[in-house]
């Protein structure tokens, strides 16, 4: 089981009054702490806030839903983009692309394809790489996915003149 989105929280702000020497310094309240093992179904909860004593507000408690779902594991051919290539240039990856694999909630599984990627090599991380192979990087990948993984983790490549 993971979570299957963000958690939500109503109200999601709250007005405080006080001293303004605490309220210019304050970042967030906090709610009281809540512990839970093995998660196994969405979970609706009212946890109060921990409002500091100099500060007040009408609102004392919040409502969250932490929206769990059981996870499958999904495998996705995604090609190589290679970024910051000369234009006198071009870069080939050798494979042209990568299996990406990773976490997703089985209601998600479908929705997801690897139009919804992107996997770059980078031309300037040749000057800084130790060996002649490059490590794809995932720059873009949706939110409803979790602990992706690339393989190979490292590729050939060839720069050839245009």
């Amino acid at each position: 089981f993971m979570i299957r989105d963000k958690i939500q929280v109503e109200p999601d702000t709250i007005e405080l009054s006080g001293p303004a020497a605490i309220l210019d310094t304050l970042q967030g309240i906090y709610t009281t702490s809540l512990r839970f093992r093995k998660l196994d179904h969405t979970v609706r909860r009212n946890l109060a806030l921990d409002i500091p004593d100099q500060l007040s507000s009408p609102v004392k408690r919040v409502s969250i839903e932490i929206p769990i779902e059981q996870f499958t594991e999904k495998i996705i051919e995604i090609p190589i983009t290679a970024i910051h290539v000369p234009d006198s240039l071009q870069l080939k990856t050798f494979p042209a692309s990568v299996e990406t694999r990773f976490r997703v909630v089985i209601s998600a599984f479908d929705q997801i394809d690897h139009t919804d990627f992107r996997i770059v090599v980078d031309y300037n991380d040749i000057e800084t790489s130790i060996s002649q192979k490059l490590k794809p990087k995932i720059e873009l990948a949706p939110s409803l996915i979790d602990n992706p993984k690339i393989q190979p983790e490292l590729v050939d490549y060839l720069l050839e003149h245009k």
